[in-house]
C-alpha cells in the first residue's frame, strides 16, 4: 500500500490505482483507534521485518500514517473526495497523540518495547508523522542502530533522504551493503548475514532506487512523468543514472563541474548541485526562475557546467 502512490507517479496507470484504491481505503477503516493512536492488529504476518530489536507497536504505527499519506494524495491525485474527511481526521488525531505517547531522550519507543528501533524511528520520518525538531534525533538513532533486514532497510535510507541527510543514507548504505559488492558473489543478498535467506533477493536492491531518486536526483512530480524534476546532490564527484519512465528514458552524468542531461518530452525542473553555484546552459532553450532552478520545455539533451 506504500508504494502504490508512488507507482502511480512513475508509471500513471490511474486505472489500476482506482481498482485498488477501494481495497486500500477499506483496509485502512479497519483499524481501531484508542486515545487518538491505532490499536495494534495482530496477523499471521504484521509485516514487521526480519530481525531483532522491533518495536512491532511503533513500527505499526508508523507504516498506518504513511498509508495514510500516500492514500490521501493518491485519492487527491485521482479525484476522488470522498474519504479525504476521514484521512485527514485519522492523520490529525495520530498527529496529536504520538509525541506525548512515544517520545524518549533516546528516540522514540512504545511504552511495552524494551529497544529503540532504527526501523520505527525513521518510519516517523519518512511518513510525514514527525516534524524537524525530531530530525537530529532520529538521525542519531538511525546512524547507532543496525537492526534492520534489507527489507525495512530501503524506507531507513529514505527517511535519512526525506530528512536533508543523503550523506548519512549513503555512509549507512556502504556500511551495510559494502561488503555484498566485495564478496564472491556478484548479487545482493536477502539478509545482511549468510545465516539465512538467499543471496539474490529483489528488495535488496533499495539503494539503486534510493541513489537514483535522491543523489542523482531523478523523480516525477506529476504521474506518469508528465512533469519532473532533477535535482542531482554534491555526494559524487561523477555517476552515470538513467530512469526508465513512459515517455523514454532520462539520463543525468555528472562529471567533476560538468552535468549532463538527456531530457524526456515533458516539462523538467533542474535543481544544480550547490557547488555549482550558476552555471553555463546549452542544448536547447531553457528558462531561470526566481528561485535559480532552471526550466527546460521539453526532450532534448542539456549540458550544464559550473561558472
Amino acid at each position: 500500500m506504500t508504494s502504490a502512490y508512488h507507482y502511480y507517479l512513475h508509471s500513471g496507470d490511474a486505472e489500476t490505482m482506482r481498482f485498488y484504491y477501494t481495497a486500500f481505503i477499506n483496509y485502512l477503516k479497519l483499524f481501531e483507534m484508542a486515545d487518538g493512536l491505532p490499536v495494534y492488529r495482530e496477523g499471521s504476518w504484521t509485516w514487521n521485518d526480519w530481525g531483532d530489536r522491533i518495536d512491532a507497536d511503533l513500527l505499526q504505527v508508523g507504516f498506518y500514517y504513511y498509508a495514510l499519506n500516500l492514500t490521501k494524495s493518491l485519492a487527491e491525485s485521482l479525484g476522488i473526495p470522498d474519504d479525504l474527511p476521514f484521512l485527514t481526521e485519522r492523520m490529525e488525531s495520530i498527529q496529536g497523540a504520538y509525541h506525548d505517547a512515544y517520545y524518549t531522550p533516546e528516540g522514540f519507543k512504545s511504552p511495552n518495547s524494551k529497544y529503540i528501533d532504527d526501523r520505527a524511528n525513521a518510519l516517523l520520518a519518512l511518513s510525514g508523522l514527525a516534524g524537524e525538531e525530531d530530525y537530529d534525533l532520529i538521525c542519531q538513532v538511525i546512524m547507532n542502530t543496525y537492526q534492520a533486514s534489507p527489507f525495512c532497510e530501503k524506507y531507513i535510507l529514505e527517511a535519512l533522504c526525506v530528512m536533508g541527510r543523503e550523506d548519512l543514507a549513503v555512509q549507512r548504505m556502504l556500511d551495510r551493503y559494502g561488503f555484498m559488492l566485495t564478496d564472491d558473489h556478484d548479487t545482493l543478498w536477502e539478509q545482511f548475514t549468510t545465516d539465512t535467506g538467499t543471496f539474490n533477493h529483489g528488495w535488496s536492491a533499495a539503494p539503486m532506487y534510493i541513489l537514483s531518486k535522491y543523489v542523482a536526483g531523478i523523480r516525477p512530480t506529476e504521474a506518469g512523468f508528465a512533469a519532473y524534476e532533477i535535482a542531482p546532490s554534491d555526494l559524487l564527484e561523477s555517476f552515470s543514472c538513467t530512469v526508465y519512465t513512459p515517455k523514454g528514458n532520462i539520463t543525468v552524468v555528472k562529471e567533476g563541474n560538468t552535468l549532463t542531461v538527456t531530457a524526456i518530452d515533458s516539462p523538467a525542473t533542474v535543481y544544480l548541485p550547490a557547488s555549482f553555484g550558476s552555471a553555463a546552459v546549452s542544448g536547447g532553450e531553457y528558462t531561470v526562475t526566481e528561485d535559480g532552478s532552471i526550466l527546460l520545455p521539453g526532450e532534448g539533451t542539456y549540458t550544464f557546467t559550473a561558472n
